[in-house]
């Protein structure tokens, strides 16, 4: 039976995380090509999928929008779990690399954690508030309340994202069965979570289930802000869900997590 990680009583260092953490973000960032994945194909795809998303919301009900209503947080809310699949990369490299017994030697085990996680929660929130700005000017979001409200909603999404990817690598021993589980569940949370469409267009089983799927919340949040005009008190609630789940999947990591166990890039 597999024992939960240990956290020795070691005051923590704010250079070692900080060592750490740029590492992390080099990794994260050094090939260009998360540029393009992570910001220019959500605003192809807002730009490509507008019509339509403005056809579904006239047939909802909605008026005087453009499509990007729903397109720009549906797109913005899918592509954030798309770094369960590179953030979960990263720690099979170090194992591949020969380098993580090494930063387990330097460090101790919270600090490697909060730093190989830290520049993916500063990523994810920048990517979600430069999504949702670029859509405001570029892609005519016309949002019945104020988009600032929204602002709250990035840093639990990353949170949550993060938590999620912490368990998905307590549990899985291989990269292939890392990556099977990150696009299944990016999958399923972009479908049924209402990041692809309004959720009163899903079917009756899938709107019964929506509520538990995190991406729901963040997307609710869009919908009470950006097409109802409510204001942060609609935010609060799907806010403090998020982060309800982010510590659900902290906990179940920690359940699981030992900083020994060998991980395979195969």
């Amino acid at each position: 039976m597999s024992c939960p990680v240990e956290f020795a009583p070691i005051a923590m260092s704010g250079r070692r995380v900080l060592v750490i953490s740029r590492h992390q973000t080099r990794l994260l960032l050094g090939d260009p090509g998360a540029l393009v994945l992570f910001v220019i194909i959500p605003l192809l795809t807002m730009v490509i999928m507008k019509s339509t998303q403005k056809s579904a919301l006239l047939a909802a009900g909605y008026h005087d929008v453009t499509g990007a209503e729903e397109a720009v947080p549906g797109f913005t809310v899918m592509f954030a779990f798309f770094w369960l699949v590179f953030v979960g990369r990263t720690f099979f490299a170090e194992h591949g690399w020969g380098t993580w017994e090494r930063i387990q030697a330097m460090a101790t085990t919270p600090e490697v954690m909060i730093g190989k996680l830290l520049p993916g929660f500063v990523v994810i929130t920048t990517q979600m508030i430069l999504l949702f700005a670029i859509g405001d000017l570029a892609l005519g979001l016309n949002s019945k309340g104020s988009l600032v409200d929204l602002i709250m909603v990035a840093p639990a999404m990353a949170f949550c994202v993060l938590a999620l990817c912490f368990a998905i690598v307590s549990f899985c021993s291989t990269l292939s069965a890392t990556d099977a589980v990150s696009n299944l569940l990016m999958l399923v949370f972009a479908s049924l979570g209402g990041a692809l469409a309004l959720t009163t267009a899903l079917p009756q089983w899938a709107q019964t289930i929506a509520p538990a799927i995190p991406s729901h919340w963040a997307m609710q949040a869009s919908t009470d802000v950006i097409l109802k005009g409510e204001g942060i008190g609609a935010v609060i609630g799907p806010t403090a869900i998020l982060l309800a789940f982010a510590v659900g999947f902290t906990v179940l990591g920690l359940m699981r997590f030992r900083p020994t166990d060998r991980k395979s890039i195969a």
